[in-house]
C-alpha cells in the first residue's frame, strides 16, 4: 500500500488526463505557434499523464511513472515560458499565471521524483 499523497498524485495526473479531452480547445489555445498539430498533441499528453498517473500507483510501474510525469513537467515547462518571454499584448494571460505555472510544474515533478526514492 502507498502512502495517501501517492494516490493524490496519481489522482491529479489521471483527472488532468481526463480534462485533455474535455477542454482540449482551451489547451490548444495556450500551445506555442511553432508545434504542429496542436490537437493530436493535447489529446497524446492527455493520455500520457493518465498512463503515467496509473502507472504510479501500480507497485510495478511506480519508479516508471514517476519518470514519466518528470519528463512531461519538464515538455511542458516550455509553454509557460514562451509565454512569459513574450511580449504582453501577445498573451490574454497574466505574466504571475505563468511564474505560478512553472512553479508547479517544478513542483508536481518533484513531488514524483519523491515517489523515485521509495
Amino acid at each position: 500500500m502507498f502512502p495517501w499523497h501517492q494516490y493524490l498524485l496519481g489522482l491529479i495526473l489521471i483527472s488532468s488526463g481526463i480534462l485533455h479531452f474535455k477542454l482540449s480547445k482551451n489547451y490548444e489555445t495556450i500551445i506555442p505557434s511553432f508545434f504542429p498539430a496542436h490537437s493530436s498533441m493535447v489529446l497524446l499528453f492527455g493520455i500520457f499523464e493518465m498512463i503515467f498517473g496509473l502507472m504510479l500507483i501500480t507497485a510495478e510501474s511506480q519508479n516508471i511513472g514517476a519518470c514519466g510525469i518528470m519528463i512531461l513537467m519538464f515538455i511542458y515547462l516550455i509553454i509557460p515560458l514562451y509565454w512569459l518571454f513574450k511580449k504582453p499584448d501577445e498573451t490574454s494571460y497574466s505574466k504571475w499565471l505563468w511564474m505560478l505555472c512553472v512553479l508547479f510544474q517544478i513542483g508536481i515533478g518533484a513531488w514524483a521524483y519523491a515517489y523515485l526514492l521509495i
